[in-house]
């Protein structure tokens, strides 16, 4: 009526027993009860739905207590491998049990005695991992909780696996690009924009159904600041990997990338797949050079400025050096602007360029022209003045700016290519020579930009001819020649008076030395500096004449326009003339009354110091004085009327041999004349002689006036 426990049977029939008779010997009987035996139900499972995986099968074996393989013989064949059922087509190795039922499930062919049993899973459905610990279970009927349709109970032992999944890791990476500034590099590589597309229909592993069709995005992923992206749980299958927007700086990649997420093996949960992208930067090369083509003279500081006016670099040009930057955003507008140029330079017009997008090099060249100046010095007609000294100041920054051959000028003008754009010079004249005015200065402010002309910008410095005049006169204005003269340069000294200039040996300092001839005019002006002081100075006055009453002191402002004439004044010295009339028979015996004149050489009357005509009768000693200014072309006395009784002397009696004492009143020049007495001659006789007489004194006087200018002369 009761068994001995819940896993025996009771017997189905009654047992019946005879005793034959009273007292027999013992019968022994046994009775056995059948204990009872389940089905057991596998089923495979979704660790993570918990769903039935009916699309790929799994196997299972199982272990009795004492660890051995449960062998299940079922007609000629023995099973130890259990498969679930699914729908596809394939086939087993030899010692497989699979048959049709609910997907997902194998239950086994045969009953197994209640017990300890494990299941040891030996392969699991595609795209999931295998359990690898054994699963234990027990076989009891309280354990029964199905029944099949043949009433036949059951248990049902789940086995849950765990689905793989792909992992992917992204590496955002910029291109090695040497350059001066890489914009890119100073800032966060976050925020580049990445999709992981589908590159076939993606289907789940547990109903097999299609979970992403080919072509639609699984997911967009981001960049961190170091430019890594991380993306899990990505079912298994082919992708490709896009970016779609990138940073400002970087050329956006246009490569698709695939990659794969298939099962390694039955183990491993995560398939890990690692990406590596490149992004090409953008690259600006920025090159200055000369308008001819040559590299430029180093130190111009230039600037690339965005279109918010943002200076975004900043640097100082090198001699051939390309100023390289990268990332620079592709596709916008930059304006390259030169903030400072170097001497010798005009500011370049700004540049506007825009960043390529396809990663190439941009190269941007700004080409500068030289600062390009002729100064020549001149004068009033255009001519080279050579040998003044020049002098070229920076007003911008005080500076003295160098010039060819020390700022002296020469024939050729000073070529200047060192002067800084946009700054004002002042040019000055700060030593002359002689014979030219200093030229007043001149402020100029070089352009700042490029000029139109492709001629260097002339600049002339005009110095006006010193245009001086000197005539050396006697008090009538008639030229005195011999006179010797000197120029010296002036200075003031403590009574503000005009003095010579001293020299190291403590004497006048000379600038010039010249004795007067009969020319008249002296051009003094190309021995003097224009605005300066002289003195001039008589060393020497000729014979006949008194040195000039005082130097003369004079500045050079004569100019062509407005010549400046100087006159200075010998006055002639007195010259004292005393003539003597004689008796020719007797010298001892004096005549009075009788009338001398003085002739200068060309035959006219000279005038004494008082300006009267030089005529005088003797007196009573037979004299008559002269007093008269001093005549370089000569004089001579001859007798104009003879005292009564006496023949009047034809003969020119010249005033020569002179000396210094001449000029003293109490040494004058002595001539003695001696006329002889009248003869009576015969009327006829008379006549005749007296026609002879003055046709031969004619003749003589003529020959002595002719000889005696020549002498002079000489």
């Amino acid at each position: 009526t009761s068994a001995k426990d819940s896993e025996t049977e009771l017997l189905k029939e009654d047992f019946v027993f005879e005793v034959s008779r009273e007292n027999q010997p013992d019968v022994k009987y046994e009775i056995s009860n059948i204990s009872k035996e389940y089905y057991v139900r596998l089923v495979k499972k979704d660790s993570e739905t918990n769903e039935i995986i009916d699309f790929h099968s799994a196997g299972f074996k199982i272990k009795d207590a004492d660890g051995n393989y449960v062998v299940q013989r079922v007609g000629e064949r023995s099973y130890d491998t259990f498969q679930t059922s699914t729908k596809e087509d394939k086939k087993y190795p030899e010692g497989t049990f699979c048959v049709t039922q609910q997907g997902g499930t194998i239950t086994t062919p045969l009953k197994l005695a209640p017990g300890s049993y494990t299941i040891q899973e030996i392969s699991s459905p595609d795209g999931f991992t295998r359990e690898i610990q054994e699963i234990p279970f027990t076989l009891k009927q309280e354990n029964v909780v199905n029944v099949d349709e043949d009433n036949n109970q059951y248990i049902t032992v789940e086995v849950k696996n765990n689905r793989i999944y792909g992992q992917l890791e992204l590496q955002k990476q910029v291109e090695e690009y040497q350059s001066d500034r890489n914009l890119v590099t100073e800032k966060s590589l976050a925020g580049i924009i990445f999709r992981l597309v589908a590159a076939e229909d993606i289907i789940e592993p547990i109903h097999g159904n299609v979970i992403l069709p080919e072509g639609q995005i699984y997911t967009e992923f981001i960049t961190d600041e170091d430019g890594y992206a991380f993306v899990e749980h990505i079912p298994l299958g082919k992708y490709v990997v896009q970016e779609v927007q990138t940073l400002a700086g970087l050329v956006l990649n246009e490569t698709t990338y695939p990659v794969e997420f298939n099962a390694e093996d039955d183990v491993t949960a995560t398939i890990r797949r690692k990406l590596a992208i490149t992004n090409e930067i953008t690259k600006t090369e920025i090159t200055k050079t000369m308008i001819t083509g040559d590299p430029e003279t180093p130190g111009a500081k230039l600037q690339v400025i965005d279109k918010e006016n943002t200076v975004i670099d900043e640097w100082v040009s090198a001699y051939q050096v390309v100023h390289k930057i990268a990332g620079l955003t592709a596709g916008e507008k930059y304006t390259l602007h030169e903030e400072m140029t170097v001497d010798g330079y005009y500011y370049a017009d700004d540049i506007t360029f825009t960043v390529n997008e396809d990663g190439t090099v941009l190269a941007v060249e700004m080409i500068d022209k030289p600062v390009e100046y002729l100064i020549e010095k001149v004068n009033e007609e255009g001519k080279a003045v050579s040998g003044v000294r020049l002098q070229l100041k920076n007003l911008s920054t005080g500076e003295l700016v160098p010039l060819p051959n020390d700022g002296i000028t020469t024939d050729e003008g000073f070529y200047l290519n060192n002067l800084h754009a946009g700054q004002q010079y002042e040019l000055e004249e700060v030593e002359i020579i002689n014979g030219v005015h200093r030229a007043s200065t001149i402020q100029f402010t070089v352009p700042k930009y490029n000029p139109t002309t492709s001629d260097p910008i002339k600049i002339q410095m005009i110095d006006l001819t010193v245009d001086i005049s000197l005539k050396k006169v006697d008090e009538d204005g008639k030229t005195v020649v011999g006179s010797i003269l000197e120029i010296y340069e002036a200075t003031k000294n403590e009574n503000q008076e005009y003095v010579p200039v001293l020299d190291e040996n403590q004497n006048p300092k000379l600038v010039h030395r010249f004795t007067t001839t009969d020319e008249g005019v002296y051009d003094i002006g190309q021995y003097v500096k224009g605005g300066n002081t002289y003195i001039l100075h008589e060393v020497e006055a000729p014979f006949g004449y008194e040195l000039m009453d005082q130097d003369i002191v004079f500045t050079a402002i004569g100019t062509k326009e407005k010549p400046q004439l100087i006159q200075a004044v010998d006055r002639k010295k007195k010259i004292y003339v005393r003539v003597k009339k004689v008796d020719a028979e007797d010298n001892d015996t004096v005549l009075e009354n009788t009338e001398f004149t003085l002739y200068h050489s060309d035959s006219t009357i000279a005038m004494d110091i008082y300006g009267r005509s030089t005529v005088g009768l003797t007196d009573e000693y037979g004299f008559v004085n002269f007093a008269l200014p001093y005549a370089a072309t000569g004089l001579y006395v001859m007798e104009t009327e003879a005292p009564k009784g006496y023949e009047i002397s034809v003969e020119k009696y010249e005033i020569k041999h002179l000396s210094t004492q001449n000029f003293n009143p109490d040494k004058p020049v002595e001539l003695t004349v001696a006329d002889e007495k009248e003869k009576d001659i015969p009327t006829g006789v008379g006549i005749h002689f007296g026609i002879w007489f003055c046709i031969v004194g004619g003749i003589i006087g003529i020959a002595w006036t002719f000889f005696s200018t020549r002498r002079i002369r000489r």
